[in-house]
């Protein structure tokens, strides 16, 4: 599935694409969205064009998207086309996947290395290469995510890891 905002810089462009490959494969694969924008249409017309199946629940509130995301991907799928904003910047939505326990395929940007391998996989930003990397993924029962790594990103510790830094300096 695809969680976000249907815009160009988040690779809505291969969605299709993507799930058009698994299919061939013999996959019986099916694109849901949580989410909207601009490029809705665009979306649904190349889905049809290539017999994919698609639905997109359009905007939701944050509680809801996370409660049909965990309920119906059974992977997040990111194909994001390389930007300052995309390169520089991990969005909350890959925190919260991987708190879930839902695995990512994302565009092997430099900003994911560090979570690689903790239930966030990276690939080239072709269909094929995605699909590669969801087919692999599928097929291992046992992938998993690394709960004591994203405590790193918990508001909890960074508050504590702040204070503490806060305290020292007044030292």
């Amino acid at each position: 599935g695809f969680l976000g905002l249907l815009a160009r810089w988040q690779g809505v462009d291969i969605l299709c694409d993507i799930v058009a490959e698994l299919n061939r494969r013999g996959y019986k694969a099916k694109l849901k969205v949580i989410g909207d924008g601009t490029l809705r249409r665009y979306l649904i017309n190349r889905c049809i064009n290539k017999g994919v199946r698609v639905k997109i629940t359009g905007f939701l509130t944050h509680h809801r998207a996370l409660c049909l995301a965990r309920r119906d991907f059974d992977v997040l799928v990111l194909p994001r086309i390389l930007s300052e904003t995309t390169s520089s910047i991990v969005p909350i939505k890959v925190v919260e996947a991987l708190a879930l326990g839902i695995p990512i395929v994302v565009t092997d940007l430099p900003i994911y290395k560090r979570l690689e391998g903790k239930g966030l996989y990276t690939t080239k930003r072709t269909p094929k290469h995605f699909a590669d990397t969801i087919l692999k993924l599928l097929s291992n029962p046992h992938h998993s995510v690394d709960y004591g790594f994203l405590q790193r990103y918990s508001y909890e510790y960074n508050v504590s890891k702040f204070l503490k830094i806060a305290i020292r300096g007044k030292a």
